[in-house]
């Protein structure tokens, strides 16, 4: 049995950021290793004009990407890709649940002056300026957040941070500038990878040779072009022969590669390639899908000089497996902006570099305080952390103005003014008039600025109700002793790793919580929200949440396949979402979702032939022939897709019946959602299921949950190797043995 024991955790996010390409990347790879040799000049002109303006009705997105810091890049070396597929003829985008197609094209990003001129930017652009841009159009046919990285003209992904997102409304026509990409400037410092053969992780022990296997590294240092790596003693390679293969990013730069600053990180995979096999047809080293740290060491050319680097492992910038990972001399400061006075015109200071202004137009809100308590002098420097942060706004403390160090989207740097003791609101103000407020939200000590314990950053700032967020206090004074309660109940498992503290955040309903802290050099405390993060918009399920993955070919064609299952609460709603594709027209296939509220009783069904209801094809498909052999598994409600479109199910609904949406019978037989809506298109469906419509008016107990899904012929006579998650062979199989399971309060 392949069991799935699955919690849902937030993406870590300053200080570990995630590339923007993973090791299940759909970015079509280079069969080639690094061939680029020198920097090209951007170009005044790149021609080949593709934007257009936008028709009636639909929506023009601009993409910018900011390239002044290295000025690396020419024609034919950007591109902008993302949660959607380009239509190269009409210069549109469609929105994709997955990044598609795996082989483009992408809208290639231009530096040849604004559309007036001749060029491809927006108004106002300058040709040659470093700054690259694309135009194209969008039908918006529903509300939906779209992802998006950077590609080079190898089609790399050089992105080294999390991929941005921006939400389109429903119908939005017009303009919009999508917030876009600084490439931070490369630094001047080296590290070294070092794999140890006979070190490697158990499952990969004795069967990894030179003689048989090639052996690559591919990460963000690289734009993940993979490089082979040798024994011989070249290249940074110490001692030939010895087993150890060594990474020396010196001696592989490209033309989209520099070396790196103190405080970047480097997330990478080792890669095994049979025989003559390339490196894109090879064996990642990893473990259930996280990379394997045995084995792998690493290096950084430091201030000291070459000094051991921590190998962690780190969430990809999808939030969805875990790289391995090193930060360059996490304890030097890195090189750049300070304030916002260092940086450009639209430019913001956000972690030492100066990056694009955050476009305007979020949802202002204040989300957590780090630290908040401060002393009666002022003077402190307070991290005000939420989202709709504009350039210019302003921070109060009961009506008196801090002083702003930097402005991103989500957080603001402050320098508190004086107070009196006592507890004050802090408010947000853009320069739009659009505020919020954090009443009571910090508070005024006498010699506080003595203090030997203090809290200086919170990642994330806020925690999932699901629980296992996992969370990093930075700060000072700490120690591995110190002890972490939350409203007064102790942690029983912390970890203390270059100043931090982290732990994985518990299970618990949303609101906010006391974090207090106790230390042999002294004791703080401050509070944090605990927060849902399913917003209800189709398709808009952060990577957090993902419960499993199918990484099998379709058996069925590419127009049907299961790609991802996810899952939130928000302590009063489950929400369950599917992303992948059923044919319908002739095809007439359906996604079909068994939800087990009691798992493990072994109540319910675990043979869906034994439903009786033959009043349509989308019934027929969850009454079809597929067997859950998970003996704890027995299902209780179930739902099926079909050429779906928005509405509520309900007897004599018109659009539910045309969609085969229907209650069934019998109470004995598979149940329905009692109440929630359901949602869906080509792309996948989701349901939202009120928690009491599970388990009635019974609340505070531990709960286990199960769900699988599969895909399946209308009739439920074929089932296809489609499942979520993921079998293990890629055989068709009407036999599902995998399961993902919650643990839940309610």
């Amino acid at each position: 049995m392949n069991r799935l024991v699955c919690t849902l955790v937030w993406l870590l996010a300053a200080g570990i950021a995630a590339c923007g390409e993973d090791s299940s990347s759909s970015a079509p790879a280079s069969p080639d290793a690094v061939t680029d040799t020198a920097a090209s000049d951007a170009a005044a002109t790149d021609g080949g004009a593709v934007a257009a303006a936008c028709g009636e009705g639909t929506l023009e997105l601009t993409f910018m990407v900011d390239d002044t810091a290295n000025k690396t890049y020419g024609p034919g070396d950007l591109y902008w890709t993302g949660s959607f597929a380009w239509d190269e003829q009409t210069n549109t985008l469609a929105y994709a649940t997955s990044w598609l197609p795996e082989e483009g094209p992408y809208p290639p990003l231009h530096d040849d002056g604004p559309r007036s001129a001749g060029g491809n930017e927006p108004e106002g652009s300058v040709a040659g300026d470093n700054i690259w841009g694309a135009s194209v159009c969008y039908l918006a046919e529903q509300t939906r957040t779209l992802s998006y990285g950077v590609l080079n003209g190898d089609m790399r992904w050089i992105w080294d941070g999390p991929n941005g997102t921006i939400e389109v409304e429903e119908g939005a026509t017009g303009s919009i500038s999508v917030p876009g990409m600084a490439i931070a400037e490369h630094g001047d410092r080296d590290f070294r990878l070092m794999l140890t053969l006979d070190a490697l992780h158990p499952d990969y022990q004795g069967s990894i040779t030179t003689d048989d296997y090639g052996i690559f590294v591919k990460g963000t240092m690289n734009s993940w072009t993979p490089v082979q790596l040798l024994d011989n003693g070249e290249n940074g390679d110490a001692v030939a022969g010895d087993g150890v293969l060594t990474y020396e990013h010196s001696r592989y730069l490209g033309t989209h590669d520099g070396l790196l600053k103190p405080g970047q990180e480097a997330q990478f995979v080792f890669v095994f390639a049979m025989g003559e096999s390339s490196a894109d047809d090879g064996i990642e080293y990893k473990v259930e899908g996280d990379a394997a740290l045995e084995g792998v060491e690493a290096s950084g050319d430091c201030e000291s000089g070459w000094a051991p680097l921590d190998v962690v492992q780190a969430l990809d910038s999808k939030g969805v497996v875990l790289n391995a990972s090193v930060v360059l001399c996490a304890g030097e400061q890195p090189v750049g902006c300070q304030e916002l006075e260092d940086c450009a015109e639209g430019e913001v200071c956000v972690n030492g570099d100066c990056q694009l202004a955050p476009e305007p137009g979020d949802e202002v809100e204040i989300w957590l305080l780090v630290p908040d308590l401060g002393d009666v002098l002022g003077g402190d420097t307070v991290s005000v952390q939420g989202s709709g942060f504009e350039v210019g706004a302003e921070v109060t403390f009961d009506g008196i103005a801090a002083s702003v160090v930097s402005v991103n989207a989500t957080e603001i740097i402050v320098e508190t003014p004086p107070h009196a003791a006592g507890s004050v609101d802090v408010v947000v103000t853009n320069t739009d008039a659009t505020a919020a407020s954090y009443p009571g939200g910090f508070t005024y000590a006498e010699d506080v600025s003595s203090s030997a314990v203090k809290v200086t950053e919170v990642t994330p700032a806020m925690w999932s109700p699901m629980g296992g967020t996992m969370v990093a206090l930075q700060g000072v004074g700490f120690d591995a002793e110190c002890t972490v309660t939350l409203d007064g109940v102790a942690l029983d498992e912390t970890g203390f790793q270059a100043g931090a503290i982290t732990f994985a955040a518990p299970q618990r309903l949303p609101g906010d919580v006391e974090v207090a802290l106790d230390c042999a050099a002294g004791s703080t405390s401050l509070t944090v929200p605990y927060m849902h993060s399913f917003d209800g918009a189709f398709g808009d399920w952060p990577a957090q949440t993902q419960l499993a993955g199918n990484d099998q070919e379709s058996s069925w064609g590419a127009q049907n396949r299961l790609e991802n299952l996810y899952a939130g609460i928000d302590g009063e709603t489950l929400y369950v979402g599917v992303a992948g594709q059923s044919q319908g027209d002739g095809a007439m296939n359906a996604i079909v979702v068994y939800i087990d509220v009691d798992y493990g009783a072994g109540t319910g069904i675990s043979v869906t032939s034994e439903i009786v209801d033959e009043q349509g094809v989308p019934d027929a498909a969850l009454g079809g022939s597929l067997t859950i052999s998970d003996t704890g598994f027995g299902a209780e409600l179930g739902f099926a897709s079909l050429d779906l479109s928005d509405y509520w199910p309900g007897e004599g609904d018109p659009a539910a019946a045309s969609a085969g949406w229907r209650s069934f019978e019998d109470p004995a037989d598979l149940g329905w959602l009692v109440e929630g809506p359901v949602i869906g298109d080509s792309a996948g469906l989701e349901a939202s299921i009120p928690l009491s419509a599970l388990y009635g008016d019974a609340t505070g107990e531990e709960r286990s949950l199960a769900i699988t899904a599969r895909l399946v012929s209308g009739t439920g006579d074929y089932v296809s190797n489609q499942a979520l998650p993921g079998l293990s062979g890629s055989e068709p199989d009407a036999t599902s043995e995998n399961v993902s399971v919650l643990t839940l309060t309610y």
